[in-house]
């Protein structure tokens, strides 16, 4: 498997705005093919992780105009571009 974390920045006077557009996502994001998990935390202060768990890198890279897609959709809500890390190895625990 193959993790991409991302970490956010949004404003924290918009986090309902946030909430209800992780609502909206959600679907989408279980139709991405070869997607195994995902999920969204974020705090009150705006700052915020995704983390989505694929199940090659191959897949994680066909993903990527639609994961790009999704970041559109968030870009009003971001007060700084989004940092995103990626590891070769995963494993879901439970």
């Amino acid at each position: 498997m193959f993790t991409r974390v991302s970490t956010f920045k949004c404003d924290a006077g918009r986090l309902d705005e946030v909430a209800t557009l992780v609502d909206k996502l959600a679907p989408v994001m279980k139709q991405v093919p070869g997607i195994v998990h995902s999920s969204v935390s974020w705090r009150d202060d705006g700052s915020g992780v995704i983390v989505a768990i694929y199940e090659s890198e191959t897949k994680a890279a066909a993903a990527v105009e639609t994961i790009q897609a999704v970041w559109a959709e968030a870009l009003t809500l971001l007060t700084e571009p989004p940092q995103i890390a990626t590891y070769k190895n995963a494993a879901i625990t439970f």
